[in-house]
């Protein structure tokens, strides 16, 4: 099965873009969308809008929000003191 498949490669090798253009315009546009998208694309996630209900006020609760409102991944708009003001 490998024999044929690499018979089958060569020949569509051989049988491939008869001009140097072709071959470029094939590969050209996938090596260029690679690099583009490689260093501009990202999942990363910044300055959320987030709201804090924190109904605890223990220090490790505290604590908890501090790292909410000191992190660059949120932007704690506001910390409210009571389940009625989120307004569900």
């Amino acid at each position: 099965m490998l024999a044929r498949m690499k018979q089958m490669i060569i020949k569509e090798f051989h049988s491939g873009p008869a001009r140097q253009a072709d071959a470029l315009y094939l590969i050209g546009p996938p090596i260029i969308q690679m690099l583009v998208f490689g260093y501009a694309a990202t999942y990363e996630i910044h300055h959320v809008p987030t709201v804090v209900l924190d109904l605890d006020h223990s220090q490790e609760s505290r604590e908890l929000v501090s790292r909410f409102t000191s992190s660059p991944y949120f932007d704690v708009q506001r910390q409210l003191t009571n389940s009625r003001q989120l307004g569900v």
